[in-house]
């Protein structure tokens, strides 16, 4: 029987592409490339341009959903 080794991985990634959907609704459009850079340690989350950081706080509103 094969598991993953970290389930909260999938669910940070299945809640950062809702987040990029829904906000493209909006017409704040992201690549996936800007929204890992601002998560990883090379780039602190307040120095995001306005449109990632509107997808984070979106994605933070998700993860409190579940």
């Amino acid at each position: 029987m094969l598991r993953i080794q970290n389930p909260n991985m999938l669910i940070n990634i299945i809640a950062l592409q809702d987040a990029q959907s829904s906000t493209a609704i909006e017409n704040i459009f992201i690549t996936q490339y800007e929204l890992y850079k601002a998560l990883s340690d090379s780039l602190k989350e307040q120095e995001a341009n306005p449109s990632t950081k509107e997808v984070l706080r979106c994605r933070e509103g998700f993860m409190g959903r579940i």
